[in-house]
C-alpha cells in the first residue's frame, strides 16, 4: 500500500509539471502569435546581432545602422591608370529598409499554422539569419558617373584650321579616352557591397572629336575658295587691295555642333583698312575764315574729314565676301574722331596770322593781275595737321575762264 501511494504521488507531480509546462508553452505561443509584426521572434539574427525580443522600433534602428554601414562601403574603380574610390551609396546602390524590417519581424511567422508552430518550437535550438536587402539602379549609377570628370581619361582634340603659307590647312583631330560607363555599371550590378569594401575593373572606350576631319576640311576649302582672288575695298573715293592670304589672316574657326563655325575678325580687318588708308577718303568742306587787321574770324565751320571706316559697313562687306559675292566691296567712311581733325573743321586752331610776304611791283602789268588772281584763289586755304600744299596743284590751270590774262611769266 505504501509503494502504491508513492507511485501515485509521482505521477501526480509529473502531471502537474506537464500541465505547467503546457500552460507556459501555450502562453508563449499565444504571445508569439499576438506579437507578429511588433516584436522580433526568438533567435532571429541580423547583421551579426541577435534581435530576439526587440520591438519594431529597436529593430528599425538596427536596420538603419546597417543601411548606413553597407552604403558607406567603398568601391574602388580601377581605370588601368588610377583607382577612383566612391561610397556605394553614390554609385546607384540603395538599401530597402522597409523590406529588411518586414523580413526581420515576419521571421518564424511564415507559412501555415503548422509551419509557424514548428518554427516557434525550434526557435531556441535553430537560429535564423535575415540577409541584407541591397538594391542597384543602373541608370542612377550611369548618371552619377557620367558627371564625374575623372571618368574622362583624356579629352579628345578637335581638328584645327590654321594658316600656313597663306592657305588654310587642317590638322587632324585626336580621339580621347574615357571609361566605358555601360560596361562599368553592368559590372557594378554584380558587386556584393554588403560584404565590405570592394573593387571593380573599368573598361575603356574612345571619345571622338565633335567635329570630323572631313567637316573641317570642307570648311577650310570653302574659305580658301571664296578668298582666292583677294578683295578690292572701296572707301569713298579711295580704294585698297587686300590679297587672299591677307584676308585669311582674319579668319577664325571654332568647332560647334558637329561642324566648324567659320568667322571673320571684322574689328582687326577694319583696323587693317584704317592703317592702309590713314588720310581722308572723300571730299569735305573746309571752314571759312577771314583776316581783318591781323585778327582771324571763322566765317563758317567746315566738315569733319571723312576717314576709313564705318564698322557696320565693314561687317556688311565681309558678309558679302564670305557669302561668295563678287567684288569690289563698298565700305562707307566715317567722320574722323581725331581731335586735331575736329578742331580743324571747327576752325578753333586758327588763332592768328603767323606770316605774310609782300613783293613790290609796278602797277597794272599783266603778270601782276595774275598774281592778284592767284592770291584770291589761295586766300583761305586751310591745311589739315601735317598736310602740305602745292601752290601749282591747288591753283590749277591758269585759264581765261578762271580770270587769268596773257603774260610773259607768272
Amino acid at each position: 500500500m505504501g509503494r502504491h501511494r508513492a507511485d501515485q504521488g509521482g505521477w501526480i507531480w509529473a502531471g502537474a509539471a506537464l500541465l505547467v509546462l503546457l500552460g507556459t508553452a501555450g502562453t508563449a505561443w499565444a504571445d508569439h502569435v499576438s506579437d507578429e509584426g511588433e516584436v522580433v521572434a526568438e533567435n532571429v539574427w541580423f547583421a551579426g546581432t541577435d534581435l530576439s525580443g526587440m520591438i519594431s522600433g529597436q529593430a528599425a534602428g538596427r536596420v538603419a545602422q546597417r543601411e548606413e554601414e553597407v552604403l558607406s562601403n567603398e568601391i574602388g574603380i580601377d581605370t588601368g591608370e588610377a583607382r577612383i574610390v566612391l561610397p556605394a551609396g553614390e554609385l546607384g546602390f540603395g538599401y530597402d529598409h522597409e523590406a529588411a524590417l518586414d523580413a526581420i519581424l515576419s521571421t518564424r511567422h511564415r507559412g501555415g499554422p503548422l509551419d509557424e508552430l514548428a518554427d516557434f518550437l525550434s526557435g531556441p535550438f535553430r537560429p535564423e539569419t535575415v540577409g541584407d536587402f541591397v538594391t542597384f539602379d543602373e541608370e542612377a549609377a550611369f548618371s552619377r558617373l557620367s558627371h564625374d570628370p575623372r571618368m574622362v581619361l583624356q579629352e579628345p582634340v578637335e581638328p584645327t584650321i590654321t594658316l600656313e603659307a597663306g592657305e588654310l590647312v587642317v590638322t587632324a583631330g585626336v580621339p580621347g579616352r574615357r571609361i566605358d560607363l555601360r560596361q562599368l555599371t553592368s559590372r557594378l550590378a554584380s558587386v556584393d557591397i554588403a560584404s565590405g569594401p570592394t573593387a571593380v575593373d573599368a573598361g575603356q572606350g574612345s571619345i571622338p572629336p565633335t567635329v570630323s576631319d572631313e567637316a573641317a576640311a570642307i570648311a577650310a576649302g570653302r574659305v580658301n575658295s571664296v578668298t582666292e582672288g583677294g578683295a578690292e575695298i572701296l572707301v569713298g573715293t579711295a580704294n585698297v587691295w587686300i590679297s587672299g592670304p591677307q584676308l585669311r589672316e582674319h579668319i577664325t574657326a571654332e568647332p560647334a555642333a558637329g561642324t566648324v563655325r567659320v568667322g571673320f575678325d571684322t574689328t582687326a580687318f577694319r583696323e587693317r583698312l584704317e592703317r592702309l588708308l590713314p588720310e581722308p577718303v572723300a571730299p569735305f568742306q573746309p571752314p571759312q575764315f577771314d583776316i581783318d587787321g591781323g585778327a582771324v574770324e571763322v566765317v563758317a565751320t567746315g566738315e569733319i574729314p571723312p576717314v576709313c571706316c564705318d564698322g557696320q559697313s565693314v561687317r556688311q562687306a565681309v558678309d558679302s565676301l564670305m557669302a561668295g559675292a563678287a567684288g569690289p566691296y563698298r565700305v562707307e567712311p566715317r567722320p574722323s574722331e581725331d581731335p586735331r581733325h575736329v578742331a580743324w573743321a571747327m576752325g578753333t586752331d586758327v588763332k592768328e596770322e603767323v606770316a605774310e610776304f609782300t613783293t613790290r611791283h609796278g602797277c597794272c602789268e599783266a603778270r601782276v593781275t595774275n598774281i592778284h588772281r592767284i592770291a584770291d584763289i589761295v586766300r583761305g586755304a586751310y591745311l589739315l595737321p601735317g598736310e602740305t600744299i602745292s601752290l601749282n596743284e591747288y591753283v590749277g590751270p591758269r585759264t581765261r575762264a578762271k580770270g587769268f590774262v596773257a603774260a610773259g611769266a607768272i
